[in-house]
């Protein structure tokens, strides 16, 4: 299921939301491996939930500022376990007693301004916020497992990006 509703005030200003549900069921995948140097794989259920939320603000044709708010969560439920075997096949492992169901959020904020000071040259300014955590309870409620993803520690990056265009053929015909 996906939904993607896109809003435009006026000339400047532009919002576009992103939801996206999807769920597999009997999927197959690697695990882990173990120390017994045995693959493991499983059958497994896999939802996986993603808002994202996109703000543009164009200052003119030459400067804009974009906000992109985006977290995703993946749990993956293991309903049985097998064993990686020389020859390629997997052979049921019943004996497995760990829990290796996985909770994956991740959280991202991004933010950009750019600005083009010359024909196809851009400086551009960015932040980045990133916040993720994985863990094997598997959290059903919404509210709950976004309380737990923001009790982890975020890093932010800071970067500055310069694009200059160079035209040889100016230099050429010279």
């Amino acid at each position: 299921i996906r939904i993607n509703p896109r809003i435009r005030i006026n000339n400047h200003l532009f919002f576009q939301y992103i939801l996206a549900y999807e769920k597999d069921k009997n999927q197959f995948g690697w695990l882990a491996n173990l120390e017994n140097q045995n693959i493991l794989f499983s059958r497994r259920q896999q939802k996986t939930l993603t808002n994202k939320l996109i703000v543009n603000q164009t200052f003119s044709t030459k400067s804009n500022i974009e906000l992109t708010i985006r977290h995703y969560w993946s749990t993956l439920i293991n309903s049985s376990y097998y064993n990686l075997q020389d020859d390629g096949y997997l052979e049921s492992n019943i004996t497995n007693e760990d829990n290796y169901d996985i909770n994956f959020n991740s959280w991202n904020i991004d933010l950009k301004y750019s600005l083009e000071f010359k024909p196809g040259s851009f400086i551009s300014l960015v932040w980045q916020n990133q916040l993720s955590n994985q863990s094997e309870q598997i959290e059903n409620i919404f509210l709950r497992n976004i309380n737990d993803l923001f009790e982890n520690p975020s890093s932010n990056i800071f970067s500055i990006k310069f694009t200059y265009y160079i035209d040889i053929q100016e230099y050429i015909n010279k």
